[in-house]
């Protein structure tokens, strides 16, 4: 063990009275040292059980810093062997009139918490957490699934001075390791022998009045550990930015694949696969009985197949039908627990059962229907393929020579038109011959973000005017899913500083899900002009402009993730009051991204006491390369300061 990782409560002054990190002194916490080990213990009856055991300590530089006091442990619970949390301690340590003070973690700082059906939480909550604390913890996670080590993450998003991960690997098991991120490691690796020993149970020898019981003696075998560890020393913390999908697809860790086993007079059974085996394990032994077993589609789709004219028609119809006919509830996973006849009886079903009904429906509608598995944004971007790589379910048609992709969890969508959280990247189409394909899940049309706005100004500071605001398909998507009614007061709460207030507001197309989502509304802006030295200065975007840059780091390693191409548009016509003239405005602006992935416009016309302004952003991708991230922000700097500059009027 390095002379980093100190015995457990053993914690100087000198630590305790450092008030900022030497080398991040912005950081809110860190970790002074990670010592996690992966190791196996033979037991008799059952065989090899997989042990991953942590130490870690962390100080805690100020209140920001809380949230490190409480470490969760996820664990399994849904199969027949679960995993537990066992040998569990903690300590928090103060420095307190030049002593360290220890306070120990008790059980009523010990709980468990339900994650889902699958998995608990264990938390592990450290008393009299302070800035300046110092906490520390130590655990071991046992599992029977011997195969399958849990993530490790290399990297947080606070510094780790010193982390030591080691894997000690019995002979009879072969993992390849996959590390993610861009932390450079550099393994090493010895041989060793281990000796498990067990007592053979006892027996009788002799007979009759002979009889007697004796032990069974110990029985004795000896095997190869091959342990490789990983050390790492000022692991800098990965810094969440603007835009980011999900931070974790990107963050330093490290995953261990079974490729195979080579048990004594067994010989090698390999394990390695392929997304292709993965997806046909997932089709033939969860979805393909489960999809062909017979329910009573028909009183409810013949009427609605009866009046379409198309296979179009029937796709919508019956998408709209499995929206209104079954709600999701909110859980998560791509194994099916409850058929398709419960599920339509209740009303309501985990994400699996609630597509795989859509497929169903579209299916008995004639149409070329097909199961994805879909890796969430939260649930990450998986590194090979596994069962455990996806988490989500949605469906998918053939038609007229594309592609039509479904989620019936949100009642807003429209085909081809799926939520965020399912917009990662790929997801894998299943077909029941054991084919199966990656799929894009990015849309590649414009949603777009039209803006009209009427304003007039008088002798006052005030501005008044009326605006009509148009949101097409994700746009149209997000505010449909966040406004809780068909009115827009949560929307319009946001620019109300206290100077901005809305009425006569109204809202179109709120049900009519294909046509655009319209939202009018009339408004005054109180103080919208400045009075100055004679002059009088106004911006024209008024409530609606961008007043920052969203990227202010010098450079970033992360892409920036804009979810999907979109295209923001104004025109806005500005009335000055009687006496004035428009002594300037901003200059006409074109701009453009490399590549042709994005553009800015803005013109301003001048007529009399009136001016028009046209201006027009497009980001025609939803995903920039970090590589791109110079001239993005450079880029929006630029849009920014014409969203920002003002007209001048003067006195005529």
């Amino acid at each position: 063990m390095s002379s980093q990782i100190e015995k457990f409560g053993k914690v100087s002054e000198e630590i305790l009275t450092q008030d900022r990190h030497p080398l991040h002194p912005e950081a809110d916490a860190a970790f002074l040292f990670r010592d996690i080990r992966v190791y196996y213990i033979y037991v008799k009856d059952k065989g090899f059980v997989q042990n991953t055991e942590v130490h870690e300590r962390v100080k805690i530089y100020n209140n920001t810093g809380f949230d490190w006091a409480t470490h969760q442990v996820r664990y399994y619970v849904g199969g027949n062997t679960d995993q537990s949390v066992t040998r569990i301690k903690g300590a928090t340590y103060n420095l307190e009139n030049g002593k360290v003070q220890t306070t120990k973690l008790e059980k009523d700082g010990i709980f468990d918490e339900a994650y889902n059906k699958f998995w608990n939480l264990k938390k592990l909550a450290l008393p009299k957490v302070k800035a300046g604390s110092v906490i520390e913890y130590k655990y071991v996670v046992s599992s029977d699934y011997i195969g399958n080590i849990r993530e490790i993450l290399l990297q947080q998003t606070v510094p780790i001075d010193y982390e030591s991960i080691r894997f000690e690997i019995p002979e009879f098991y072969v993992f390849r390791p996959y590390v993610r991120g861009d932390i450079v490691l550099n393994p090493q690796t010895k041989k060793g022998t281990r000796t498990e020993s067990f007592a053979l149970g006892a027996k009788t020898v002799g007979s009759g009045l002979n009889a007697r019981t004796v032990s069974g003696g110990q029985s004795k075998f000896t095997y190869e550990i091959t342990t490789t560890e990983y050390e790492l020393n000022n692991v800098s913390p990965l810094r969440d930015e603007p835009y980011v999908d999900n931070l974790f697809n990107y963050i330093g860790a490290i995953n261990m694949e079974l490729q195979y086993t080579n048990y004594p007079n067994s010989g090698i059974t390999e394990y390695i696969s392929s997304w292709e085996s993965v997806s046909n394990t997932i089709f033939q032994d969860y979805y393909k009985d489960y999809l062909n077993k017979r329910i009573d589609l028909g009183s409810d789709l013949d009427g609605l197949l009866a009046v379409a004219n198309s296979d179009k028609e029937k796709l919508n119809l019956i998408f709209e039908w499995a929206k209104n006919k079954i709600k999701w509830n909110g859980e998560y996973g791509i194994f099916p627990e409850e058929s398709l006849k419960e599920i339509s009886e209740k009303g309501s079903a985990p994400i699996a059962e609630l597509n795989l009904l859509l497929v169903k429906a579209l299916e008995y509608a004639g149409l070329e229907s097909y199961p994805v598995l879909v890796s969430t944004k939260e649930h990450g971007v998986p590194l090979f393929p596994t069962l455990e790589g996806f988490n989500y379910v949605i469906a998918a048609v053939v038609l007229d020579g594309g592609l039509f992709l479904m989620d019936a969890s949100s009642p807003a969508s429209l085909p081809n038109m799926l939520p965020e959280r399912v917009m990662n990247w790929q997801g894998r189409l299943l077909m029941p011959d054991g084919a199966s394909q990656f799929v894009s899940l990015t849309p590649n049309y414009l949603s777009s973000h039209v803006v009209n706005l009427l304003a007039n100004l008088d002798d006052t500071t005030d501005a008044v005017g009326q605006a009509r605001e148009q949101f097409t398909n994700h746009f149209g998507l997000e505010m449909r899913s966040a406004l809780t009614s068909d009115t827009a007061d949560e929307y319009l709460s946001e620019f109300d500083n206290g100077d901005f207030f809305a009425e006569a507001i109204s809202l179109k197309n709120y049900t009519e899900l294909a046509d655009p989502l319209i939202l009018s509304y009339e408004f005054t802006i109180e103080d919208a002009i400045e009075d100055l030295d004679g002059k009088r200065y106004f911006n024209p975007y008024f409530h609606l402009g961008m007043t920052e840059n969203p990227f202010q780091s010098d450079t970033r390693s992360l892409p920036v993730d804009y979810v999907y191409p979109k295209e923001h548009k104004f025109m806005i016509s500005v009335t000055i009051p009687e006496g004035y003239q428009i002594e300037s405005v901003p200059p006409t602006v074109n701009i453009a991204l490399p590549e042709g992935l994005g553009s800015y416009s803005a013109q301003y016309r001048v007529s009399n006491n009136t001016v028009a302004i046209r201006s027009s952003l497009k980001l025609n991708t939803g995903l920039f390369g970090a590589q791109l991230y110079t001239y993005l922000k450079q880029f929006m700097a630029q849009v920014v300061e014409n969203q920002k500059e003002r007209i001048v009027l003067i006195k005529s």
